[in-house]
């Protein structure tokens, strides 16, 4: 039996994790990969996952030291050269409520419940602008562009029943996990579009734009009665399907290639919806007539107010609707350069509401039999090149324990750094590993 208790700190990017493809942890990233554990069983405190990321600017870039007294000022040029035009706020929780992994042979079952809670914020630059300069400088003239501002909130229990199997002796191995899901929460921007022009000759204010919002299960979420939803977790009232996918192919006994796509799917949201469609907006202000005003306020004041309350009128709706899986793709490489020393380069990708992230690392990783594992690795992810993971996995008897950071700047220097990350775990397992792989690896002749 495996008894695990493991505290994981990322923003499900993983790219050190994937390099630790000897854990049963790095299942969750690629299916098709074949750990030397017999028995795998977790429950509780299996999973638990935090991480935070941002693709904008870091807080030294935005607050940077003012030369005469060294007082921190904001530096919002610098902040904006740091910037995309959309850029993307994200955080993950996860939780594995129970785990199960057994390999057979050629095959390796697997078996989980785990618990997803994800949150997307996307900004485009010109509101970042807007905020700081007003529409009085840069946007006069021009359109201050809002498209893209959006956000969404997926919170969902999966349940996945998977399994891999090698073949052609053992060079090559498949494997898949079909899910089914039930939602929780969700809230999400279908439709976002938005604009601020200003006049520069009568600095006329025009508004333009649309916007839809969907939510189920909302209200208790806002009311902060958390538990509240938690039932619609195991009542499949939000019913949704997911797959991953994932192959590894050993070519000359020492290089390396793999690929997985995970969390492919949707989830139909049933339960306690309501859904906001603004109108087409395309509104004007030419400022405050002050002799209408300064001759009967209350009515010019009322009058304004029913017009714009007109104009930027939303119909409300418990209509049915579905959302994408936060998709991710991995595919990897990885070359044998001395007996257990292996080079590594993983590519990185994802896709929420139609925003593109991608990412790649570069590392090497050392293997001693199961006892030890190293791994380090230089990242370019969320338009930051500065991270550099770290991770180690002992392994003694049937109790093992690992720690990886895919970015340590984020830890120790927090205020110049846009991602966090930190994974820690401690597990034990039953059964003894397969003896022969161990002398391949030994030997350096298996991967």
């Amino acid at each position: 039996m495996l008894l695990s208790a493991t505290l994981q700190l990322f923003a499900q990017r993983n790219f050190t994790l994937y390099q630790f493809q000897n854990t049963h942890q790095s299942l969750y990233l690629n299916p098709a990969f074949r750990p030397n554990i017999r028995t795998y069983v977790a429950a509780g405190m299996g999973l638990f996952t935090f991480g935070v990321n941002h693709s904008g600017f870091t807080f030294n870039d935005l607050l940077t030291p003012r030369s005469i007294d060294d007082s921190l000022v904001f530096n919002v040029p610098n902040a904006l050269s740091k910037m995309a035009k959309v850029n993307q706020l994200s955080f993950d929780l996860q939780n594995e409520l129970f785990g199960l992994g057994i390999r057979a042979k050629k095959l390796h079952l697997m078996f989980s419940v785990v618990v997803k809670n994800q949150f997307n914020f996307f900004y485009p630059r010109d509101l970042f602008r807007f905020v700081f300069e007003g529409n009085g400088t840069s946007f006069l003239g021009e359109r201050a562009d809002l498209d893209g501002l959006g956000f969404k909130l997926n919170s969902y229990v999966e349940y996945a029943a998977g399994v891999n199997r090698s073949f052609l002796d053992d060079k090559l191995s498949i494997g898949l996990r079909p899910k089914l899901i039930s939602g929780i929460y969700n809230a999400h921007t279908s439709r976002s579009q938005l604009g601020i022009h200003t006049n520069d000759s009568t600095f006329d204010i025009t508004i333009d734009g649309a916007m839809t919002v969907k939510t189920s299960f909302l209200n208790p979420l806002l009311d902060r009665n958390y538990l509240a939803g938690l039932s619609n977790g195991f009542n499949f009232k939000n019913i949704g399907f997911g797959l991953d996918l994932g192959a590894q192919y050993t070519i000359a006994e020492r290089f390396q290639l793999s690929a997985s796509v995970v969390d492919l799917g949707f989830i139909k949201w049933n339960a306690n919806n309501r859904n906001f469609v603004s109108n087409e907006v395309n509104f004007t202000f030419k400022g405050i007539d002050l002799n209408s005003y300064f001759s009967d306020s209350s009515n010019y004041v009322n009058g304004f107010l029913d017009s714009v309350q007109g104009v930027f009128n939303a119909t409300e709706n418990t209509d049915a609707y579905v959302t994408s899986l936060n998709t991710r793709f991995f595919l990897g490489a990885r070359a044998k350069i001395a007996p257990m020393l292996y080079s590594n380069v993983l590519m990185f990708n994802e896709f929420v509401l139609g925003n593109y992230s991608p990412g790649l690392s570069l590392g090497a990783t050392l293997q001693v039999k199961e006892f030890l594992t190293l791994s380090a690795n230089y990242m370019v992810y969320g338009r930051f090149a500065k991270n550099i993971g770290l991770g180690v996995n002992f392994r003694l008897g049937g109790f093992q324990f690992f720690a990886i950071a895919d970015n340590l700047l984020g830890i120790l220097d927090a205020k110049n750094a846009k991602n966090w990350h930190l994974n820690i775990g401690l597990s034990s397992s039953i059964g003894k590993p397969d003896t022969k792989k161990n002398k391949a690896v030994d030997e350096g002749t298996a991967l």
